[in-house]
């Protein structure tokens, strides 16, 4: 069962991932970060978080820091707790910076991004895009690319530029396409 957690997770079957989780005697810190994700997507914000902060002061892989980071960060923001949440971020780039990790570099990064397009303003969103540019062009993974491009379609849309967010939406299919894994 430990082994389909994060599938389940990733097809969005988070009923599934909750049975799996209960039925874990003692979770690792993956599984912690799981059981925070299922938490989150549950509503249960609260519970989420206190296990993501948690897991931030533990001694875990930069990759398990940087998303516990990034979710405590998230409902930071969505709390109205900006300046915490701000801080979380920065903490997670540095994080991701001190591993020399471009593909979690990128993944901070452009969480950062889509946080602040989704919990405090498009115009913050605007101010960070070329950095999350810069970000998921120098990992060159194409998730990194997908995630970028979904995300600019998405700003582009607001702006009401539907040509351009149609031309985004285009770039990353073909980044979706190239990453198979994404299909879940």
């Amino acid at each position: 069962m430990r082994a389909d957690l994060w599938g389940f997770i990733s097809a969005g079957r988070i009923g599934d991932a909750r049975k799996a989780l209960a039925g874990l005697p003692s979770l690792n810190a993956s599984e912690k970060l799981a059981y925070c994700v299922v938490h989150a997507a549950s509503g249960d914000e609260t519970e989420a978080f206190t296990v993501a902060v948690d897991l931030t002061s533990r001694d875990v892989s930069p990759q398990i820091l940087v998303e516990a980071l990034v979710l405590a960060a998230r409902v930071d923001y969505a709390k109205g707790r900006w300046v915490d949440a701000a801080n979380r971020f920065l903490r997670a780039k540095q994080v991701a910076a001190t591993a020399g990790d471009k593909v979690l570099i990128a993944r901070a990064a452009g969480s950062h991004t889509e946080a602040l397009l989704h919990f405090v303003s498009l115009e913050s969103a605007i101010s960070n895009v070329r950095s999350t540019r810069h970000a998921a062009v120098a990992a060159g993974a194409p998730e990194a690319l997908f995630e970028y491009h979904l995300m600019v379609a998405e700003i582009e849309s607001r702006l009401g530029h539907s040509n351009r967010a149609a031309r985004e939406l285009e770039l990353a299919d073909v980044f979706l396409k190239a990453a198979p894994s994404l299909l879940r």
